[in-house]
């Protein structure tokens, strides 16, 4: 932008998350100026405002054709977007001292955090759990995994599954104890390997193991289904016996 007395130019731009604004003002007429009542000019970057304390006194002191002021401001933002940048001079004077330069500033480099995923979780039979879990959003970059960590231990720390999607999914945890309590949480992480937090810890207890007859036992009764009270010789002698079974893996096993 020019006028009679002035040219100007804006400059933006943006290293990591510090926007930069540099004004260049010259003299542009054809004789030396000077101003005693020149007011400051000022640079608006992403809302805030910066007075460039010295240009009335570059004015007021005279200037030449060809002097150049050049200044810079920059304002360190915490977020990505757009952000506006403007520079105004001669605000009070009248019309051909007066000049707005406007612009624009992306900031796309402020590495964010995943967010903390979710987690729930139920037992699927005696020997499997189903965890569902993910995360809504890796932050920036967009780009990730979650993992899934479980074990018998709070807070555990060994990793049974991962991911590179966001949004939820279903993970069966199987080859488990019976009856037995686990504990799972998960966490995320993006691609500048930005963590997300924990997720809170949950429980999940396996059912308890079906009792299974023993296949084919000729000695088995059909009302007794688990327990098989028989008669057995004890020197010659009558003797209440119990026949035992345990269940392993879903198979009886025979133990007394």
């Amino acid at each position: 932008m020019a006028n009679q007395y002035f040219s100007c130019e804006l400059e933006v731009w943006v290293d990591g998350a510090t926007i930069y604004a540099r004004m260049h003002y010259w003299r542009s007429g054809t004789y030396h100026y000077q101003d005693t009542s020149f007011p400051n000019p000022t640079m608006t970057i992403a809302g805030q405002t910066f007075e460039d304390s010295g240009f009335g006194n570059w004015v007021r002191g005279g200037i030449d054709v060809g002097d150049v002021r050049t200044t810079t401001y920059s304002k360190t933002v915490s977020s990505n977007g757009t952000y506006g940048v403007s520079f105004t001079a001669g605000s009070g004077l009248r019309s051909d001292f007066q000049g707005t330069w406007s612009g624009s500033a992306t900031v796309s480099s402020i590495v964010v955090a995943p967010n903390t995923p979710s987690i729930s979780g139920s037992n699927t039979d005696s020997y499997k759990n189903k965890i569902t879990w993910g995360t809504s959003s890796f932050g920036n970059p967009a780009s990730g995994t979650v993992y899934l960590y479980g074990g018998t231990s709070n807070n555990p720390t060994t990793q049974i599954a991962s991911k590179t999607s966001t949004g939820n999914s279903t993970f069966t945890h199987s080859g488990l104890r019976p009856n037995t309590t686990y504990y799972y949480r998960a966490r995320a992480k993006n691609s500048s390997n930005a963590w997300s937090g924990y997720s809170s810890v949950i429980t999940v207890k396996t059912k308890p193991a079906a009792l299974v007859p023993y296949p084919n036992d000729p000695e088995q009764s059909n009302t007794a289904k688990y327990v098989k009270k028989i008669e057995v010789p004890l020197n010659g002698l009558a003797r209440n016996a119990t026949k035992l079974y345990r269940s392993v893996g879903g198979v009886a096993q025979r133990i007394y």
